[in-house]
């Protein structure tokens, strides 16, 4: 999904994240037909998390496909993976897990990581790489909703709301900022929703069918993706500090998941 929205550089930013749900919303609405499962939830609560779910979600894909289109493959994947963190964190708030000692060094080792990449300059030059950074506190706060639900709404009901919610309220500006594309870049819109829709799909699935510790360590093969992508296509090379930043990212996050 990634490679996609990066190639239709010519394409609005608008019409990107709209494709981006409006083919998962048309997909997972003919799953559910199919199945006969009602989309209503079981209680007003459920809807409550699923709407909260629906609107931080639009908001981390929205600050993650302005990263892509403004960093490397590589360094916004990275940043991205932050999100388990963000996991540990919002546990301990929304769903008062406890916050261990040896937790919070990782995630301020995992944060010296994040700076490495950053490469702080302290101006608006740093504006994708703290986008890339807010996509993965709010990709936290989603899966951690998520977990939330298990039991409680089925995933493609959790994907159903998400997409449906967002589609509705990206349609008037999506419409008002209209254009005519090649057949080139309305492929590469298709791909961006069809890939998207895979990806939430079984992440969605992994994180309520599996222990979150292994699907989230699993997430971090996404890396070894972006590079390799961004190397054939757009000849990436990460510097070194990206490299360093990256490493010391993974090893956090292998820790903390190898520990559980």
């Amino acid at each position: 999904m990634s490679l996609f929205v990066k190639m239709g550089f010519d394409i609005l930013f608008i019409h990107k994240v709209f494709f981006r749900n409006f083919i998962t919303f048309l997909i997972i609405t003919i799953r559910i037909i199919k199945s006969g499962e009602s989309i209503r939830p079981l209680s007003p609560e459920n809807l409550k998390y699923l709407i909260l779910r629906s609107l931080i979600g639009l908001g981390g894909i929205m600050l993650f496909f302005y990263s892509i289109g403004n960093l490397s493959l590589t360094d916004s994947s990275i940043l991205n993976r932050l999100s388990p963190f963000f996991v540990i964190i919002a546990a301990s708030v929304l769903l008062h897990e406890k916050l261990s000692v040896s937790n919070i060094l990782l995630i301020i080792t995992a944060f010296i990581g994040a700076v490495f990449i950053i490469k702080p300059e302290f101006n608006l030059s740093v504006l994708p790489a703290l986008s890339g950074i807010l996509s993965a506190v709010f990709a936290g706060i989603t899966c951690t909703i998520v977990r939330f639900l298990k039991g409680k709404a089925s995933p493609d009901k959790i994907i159903f709301y998400f997409s449906g919610i967002s589609v509705l309220l990206l349609l008037v500006p999506a419409l008002l900022m209209f254009k005519q594309y090649s057949f080139y870049n309305w492929m590469l819109l298709f791909l961006i929703g069809l890939f998207a829709t895979g990806g939430q799909y079984y992440l969605t699935v992994g994180f309520q069918t599996y222990k979150a510790g292994a699907v989230s360590l699993v997430t971090y093969s996404e890396i070894l993706f972006s590079f390799l992508l961004g190397l054939l296509f757009f000849s990436e090379y990460p510097d070194i500090y990206s490299i360093a930043g990256g490493v010391l990212i993974i090893i956090s996050a292998a820790v903390f998941y190898l520990k559980k």
